[in-house]
């Protein structure tokens, strides 16, 4: 165990890891402002506007994930590649990604298309909130285009250590989107008042921009990136499917987590309207944490790909030790704040008034810090667990975690309506069998 991290208590692992990673986190904070910014401005005009909004954007993440997903398939297969010095099929491998990005935003847009009046008709929208959120989907299907180019284009870039190009083009696409959404929600500087649709074209409006950067740093780098190097040793068709098996486990991973939590919300709702607020805060403020190590395991899915690529187990096991305990380090002040001190976090997001009507706030925020604290560790492990090929046990954990998650959590909070407390729980069930499912075959090697 020692032998593992002797690397990193000598520093150089752990500096290695926060060189690529800090940019990434300031990449992911910045979409993050972009997204409150949206309902801090939207919210200005009406109710009806901010629930459609929030509705529309749920909906939406919903077909995000498709093409963001599908971007880790590219950086683990770069990585791998440039891990054994075959630099002309790294390239084949970044081109292979782009046309499959280029492919897969037509699609996902044209899915949303078609299928968001039914999913808002299933959840009941109707009225002035259903005309507004409609209009917004409409408009937003353009970002869905352009979407997973530009996931793909990020991914290129991570791969190769090139992180603070990824931070540049989401910092000044989180810039643009705020001084559109000022503009063309309120009609400020000679331009029409569009309202909601507004945040819409300025979402679109700064992801074609950030994508134009990216298209053409890469561009300027296209040799150095081996893109105009001929390689025969292996075709697209190679690449799609590597890509694609290794970028759908990252989907499902985050389809089955989004499915659990709407699950779950359905059985709180049973328990009030206080504790169905409590647990969506809880989750948001445990997805904040997480958001804050995402700069370390994008540097871990490089790092780790790269050794896998140059069949090296020991520094396999070095990088995924360095992210990890890096990632604790960083968040372990933040969850004894929240394990201590939870009514202060809740006010950034509930009334005073109604937090006092809540009897399990202290629990709640202990099992929220012991919630994050595992999903440290899992998002960590199964990073590595994918980048060294093991897709099918990978899916297994899972599906094991889930099925036992869901019959466990609806006697607690279904029946015998525990509330939020309860849902959070068994959300620390779930990440626990995957934890222990993920050290026993990363132990085996």
């Amino acid at each position: 165990m020692f032998r593992v991290f002797r690397q990193f208590r000598k520093g150089r692992a752990a500096r290695r890891i926060l060189q690529i990673g800090w940019p990434l986190v300031l990449s992911s904070l910045s979409q993050t402002v972009v997204a409150n910014t949206d309902a801090a401005m939207v919210g200005r005009i009406s109710l009806d506007a901010l629930a459609a909004l929030g509705v529309a954007s749920t909906v939406m993440h919903f077909f995000l994930i498709i093409g963001n997903g599908l971007s880790f398939g590219l950086n683990a297969s770069v990585s791998s590649e440039l891990g054994t010095k075959a630099h002309a099929r790294s390239g084949k491998a970044v081109l292979s990604g782009l046309q499959l990005g280029l492919l897969t935003g037509p699609l996902v847009a044209a899915l949303a298309w078609y299928l968001t009046p039914f999913i808002y008709a299933l959840m009941g929208l109707e009225g002035e909130v259903l005309r507004l959120a409609m209009g917004y989907t409409k408009i937003f299907c353009g970002f869905l285009i352009i979407s997973p180019l530009q996931s793909m284009l990020n991914a290129a870039f991570a791969a190769h250590t090139h992180t603070r190009v990824v931070m540049i083009s989401s910092v000044m696409m989180a810039t643009l989107n705020v001084a559109g959404n000022y503009a063309l929600i309120f009609g400020k500087w000679g331009f029409p008042e569009l309202g909601i649709n507004g945040a819409a074209w300025s979402s679109v409006a700064s992801m074609a921009a950030s994508a134009l950067f990216l298209l053409s740093m890469m561009w300027m780098r296209r040799s150095a990136y081996h893109l105009n190097r001929p390689c025969a040793e292996t075709g697209f068709r190679y690449y799609f499917s590597r890509i694609g098996a290794l970028g759908m486990t990252t989907v499902l991973e985050w389809l089955i987590w989004f499915g659990g939590i709407l699950i779950l919300n359905g059985m709180v709702v049973r328990c009030g309207t206080a504790e169905v607020a409590l647990f969506n805060v809880g989750i948001k403020i445990q997805s904040l944490f997480l958001l804050c190590m995402a700069g370390t395991v994008g540097a871990a899915s490089v790092m780790v790909s790269r050794a896998v690529g140059a069949k090296r187990p020991k520094r396999i096991r070095m990088w995924t030790g360095t992210a990890l305990w890096v990632s604790l380090v960083a968040l372990l002040p933040g969850m004894f704040f929240l394990a201590a001190f939870p009514e202060w976090v809740l006010r950034i997001y509930m009334r005073a008034e109604d937090i006092a009507l809540l009897s399990n706030v202290r629990l709640v925020g202990i099992l929220l810090a012991v919630l994050t604290l595992v999903r440290v560790n899992n998002t960590t492990l199964g990073t590595t667990l994918r980048c060294m090929g093991l897709l099918k046990y990978f899916v297994l954990c899972l599906l094991i975690s889930e099925s036992v998650m869901l019959p466990s959590a609806f006697v607690a909070v279904g029946i015998f309506k525990l509330g939020a407390a309860a849902a959070i729980a068994g959300n620390i069930l779930e990440e626990g069998i995957r934890a222990g499912l993920y050290w026993r075959r990363f132990r085996k090697g």
